[in-house]
């Protein structure tokens, strides 16, 4: 929510849609996330999709403009190709994804997008933004 707070500061004419894919794998998890997602700017909506079947997955992605994809770096993580990071550049949407290895090695994001360097991505999520205006150059 960091990425979406900084992109709503930077650009508060936008009216920022978020569809979060993504649960919580236990109390702690839930106590940490809920804060995050409702201290937010005014310019930003927030739809928590959980889990989704793919059917439903795909058709929510087509609706998006941006894909964020974080997921915290293991050692399962930096050494997979995620399904998803396929789909997303098959839509010819911008992605921002976490730097792992085995996708900095096999696939070429920075032509349809970027990696985000910061290791402190908490847990694997998925966030589909619907921007109101397409003026935002990223």
């Amino acid at each position: 929510m960091k990425v979406v707070n900084g992109l709503a500061d930077m650009y508060p004419y936008l009216e920022i849609e978020v569809r979060l894919v993504a649960w919580y794998g236990s109390e702690k998890d839930t106590t940490e996330c809920e804060p995050l997602l409702k201290n937010n700017s005014n310019n930003i909506t927030i739809y928590f999709a959980g889990r989704q079947k793919y059917s439903d997955f795909t058709g929510q992605i087509n609706e998006t403009d941006i894909f964020l994809d974080l997921r915290k770096v293991t050692f399962e993580n930096n050494h997979s190709l995620p399904i998803k990071l396929f789909y997303y550049a098959a839509l010819g949407r911008p992605v921002i994804f976490s730097d792992l290895k085995a996708v900095r090695r096999d696939v070429e994001v920075e032509k349809f997008g970027f990696f985000n360097r910061s290791r402190k991505c908490g847990r694997n999520n998925t966030a589909n933004l619907k921007l109101s205006k397409r003026s935002v150059s990223l």
